[in-house]
């Protein structure tokens, strides 16, 4: 049963890891996905403002996996 908490917890410290390491990448193709969906008609300030929050969103839930990941690891490890 310890075994595959020991995996989870390794898997939210590399999901997150992943995250905070591409959040400019998957932002940039949020903010064209959203660029696309809306017709292309959208002026410069616009796009980056989305490009910021979409940036921010995935380092966000990057940090918080990554966080979470190694409070459950040292949890596992200090039984």
């Amino acid at each position: 049963m310890k075994n595959w908490k020991w995996w989870l917890d390794i898997a939210m410290v590399g999901i997150g890891a992943f995250l905070l390491w591409k959040s400019v990448d998957l932002g940039e193709a949020y903010a064209n996905h959203w660029l696309r969906e809306s017709g292309g008609h959208a002026d410069t300030d616009t796009y980056h403002i989305i490009l910021s929050e979409a940036i921010r969103m995935y380092r966000w839930a990057g940090a918080i996996l990554f966080a979470i990941g190694i409070w459950f690891l040292r949890k596992e490890a200090m039984r």
